[in-house]
């Protein structure tokens, strides 16, 4: 498919040509949200209007620190309308870094959701200078009396021209293929966030690779249901191809068949992050197991598993047949009932662990996977499900020690993820800092603390390697739940760091480890854990906004909690 050469021509043209289609559409809070390209054009326009009456001047830089996807796609097409440049901050990250980034950034337009989340910043004492370097700050809300709100920007007395603006309409054509057109910064998994440039040239060929992958298999018209935020460098590549494929885009914050069959929303294509995915496994994890049918489950289990290990083609008929009527009666139900509608399921932002792939593909759910960074606009490379390596259309290289390079625009990035290069294609084998190795043997850190997460008590759990005992963890608790058994057992605490440690509750913890145990194998089995009286946070720098863990600092933080196990070993 060969698209317009900038991402605002390709906005234009459809909302000339199919102004009535829907362009998004929300399903959260319970409440049905529908926008068209033509809503979308004027309440851009309107906003666009507003930012032009601040004496900005082209190429100035509009800041958008938004959790709400919608409004920073309005927000974002109005920048492009008002010949500015969107700077793209996840308000997610600790207070101190993103204060550092708007003094980097020197923006003259400050966009965020209310004058709480300005408080906040507020704490810091160097947003005050911040604040007198910027010409406006727009909140969501109408609650502040300080700045400009939402109903302000986009509210004119004059009467509107039913016609669509011209001078709009110039300005989003003016923009040429090399101009920038976002800055955007990386989640910060490896330290600090960068910053990145993304011109309208790179994002149009990022949208072409990626119509070509999906626009022969997913017709116009049909439903794609994302859960990517359009901060995001993926969700903002998934969107924006739903606009050229002409695919009715729905976003959701958070996964529910339920609302899902409730609305009669039925995806041709889904797209999920890694995170998610790995949640959705948690959860069927969780489901079976207590669903009152364990015994039902662990022996339709046993039946893919079987038939997983062997080729198809050495299958007896009995057990190739058995396996099928596992799959279509019972393991397909437990997933989803809208299946038959869904051609394509997607995820993006990191590769899933084997077992977590295989484990779908029992219930009739292929995979497909995307990998790419920020620094290249989405997606490079696609694996589909079934096959070996990666299909890359960007430029990949791995160096002596096993780790991902990939060529830029702006020259050749060393990703911190370990791969391959074989006749198979490009295999992402994982993060760096995410592999352990015990025993001589490796293991992957994701599905212990996946599952981990879906513990009744645990809520937090780090894996180490122990040069003597194996996998050993730091922990942290559900302390609602761990406050409600203590009440309901009548266990006296003065503070919640000493009732974590009563013998009752380690002894709930244990049980806990020693079911998670069952699914592992032997060398991957969590031998020590210490708990920990506060949760890991992104302010205090041990979590990424993603909640990816930042392995290396929380190892530091707590080396006195892991070093007490040792102690442990010579006390016993």
């Amino acid at each position: 498919m060969v698209l317009s050469e900038t991402v605002a021509r390709i906005f234009l043209e459809r909302v000339f040509s199919t102004p009535d289609w829907i362009v998004w559409e929300d399903y959260e809070g319970g409440l049905s949200k529908s926008y068209t390209f033509r809503s979308l054009y004027d309440r851009s326009e309107l906003i666009a209007r507003s930012l032009r009456k601040y004496c900005l001047r082209d190429r100035e830089k509009i800041v958008l620190c938004l959790s709400s996807s919608w409004e920073a796609l309005v927000f974002g097409m109005a920048a492009l309308g008002a010949c500015l440049v969107e700077v793209v901050l996840d308000p997610r990250l600790p207070v101190s870094v993103l204060v550092t980034l708007l003094e980097e950034v020197e923006g003259r337009v400050l966009v965020v959701e209310g004058a709480g989340f300005l408080k906040k910043l507020g704490e810091d004492p160097r947003f005050s200078k911040v604040l007198a370097s910027l010409e406006k700050v727009i909140v969501l809300d109408d609650l502040s009396e300080d700045f400009v709100s939402l109903n302000q920007v986009s509210f004119f007395p004059e009467q509107r021209d039913s016609k669509f603006s011209s001078e709009f309409e110039d300005r989003l054509s003016s923009w040429s293929p090399a101009d920038i057109m976002s800055m955007v910064y990386t989640q910060g998994i490896s330290g600090m966030p960068r910053p990145v440039f993304w011109t309208h040239a790179q994002v149009v060929q990022a949208m072409e690779h990626a119509s070509r992958d999906f626009g022969s298999r997913i017709a116009a018209q049909s439903c794609v249901v994302s859960c990517l935020p359009t901060t995001h460098a993926f969700g903002k590549l998934v969107l924006l191809t739903s606009w050229a494929l002409g695919w009715k885009y729905c976003f959701r914050t958070s996964w529910s068949l339920q609302v899902l069959e409730e609305k009669e929303l039925f995806p041709s294509i889904f797209f999920g992050s890694t995170r998610f995915f790995e949640d959705w496994y948690g959860e069927l994890q969780k489901k079976r197991m207590g669903s009152g049918k364990k015994a039902l489950y662990d022996w339709a289990y046993g039946v893919a598993k079987k038939c997983t290990r062997s080729s198809w083609e050495l299958l007896s008929w009995k057990d190739a047949l058995e396996y099928r009527l596992v799959q279509r009666f019972l393991l397909q139900r437990l997933v989803y009932p809208w299946g038959k509608h869904l051609k394509m399921v997607v995820c993006l932002g990191g590769s899933l662990p084997a077992s977590v792939q295989v484990f779908f593909a029992w219930h009739g759910i292929a995979i497909w996977e995307g990998y790419g960074l920020t620094e290249t606009c989405g997606w490079i490379a696609l694996r589909e499900p079934g096959k070996v390596g990666f299909k890359s259309w960007g430029r990949l290289k791995v160096d002596a020690e096993g780790e991902i390079w990939v060529g830029t625009f702006q020259g050749w990035l060393a990703t911190g993820d370990l791969g391959s290069i074989s006749a198979h294609g490009f295999q992402f084998l994982g993060r760096k800092q995410d592999q352990l190795w015990v025993e001589g043997r490796s293991v992957s850190v994701v599905r212990w603390e996946t599952l981990a997460r879906f513990s009744d008590w645990i809520r937090q759990l780090v894996l180490y390697a122990h040069p003597e005992f194996g996998l050993v963890a730091l922990v942290t608790l559900k302390s609602e739940e761990v406050v409600r058994y203590a009440q309901d057992h009548q266990i006296l605490f003065s503070a919640y760091d000493r009732l974590i440690n009563h013998p009752r509750i380690l002894s709930c913890v244990q049980k806990s480890i020693d079911t998670l145990n069952e699914s592992f194998e032997p060398h991957e089995k969590l031998r020590r854990f210490v708990i920990l009286a506060e949760a890991l946070s992104i302010s205090r720098g041990e979590l990424s906004v993603l909640g990816d863990f930042f392995r290396k600092k929380i190892a530091e933080t707590y080396d006195l909690q892991l070093k007490s196990m040792d102690e442990d070993e010579k006390a016993e």
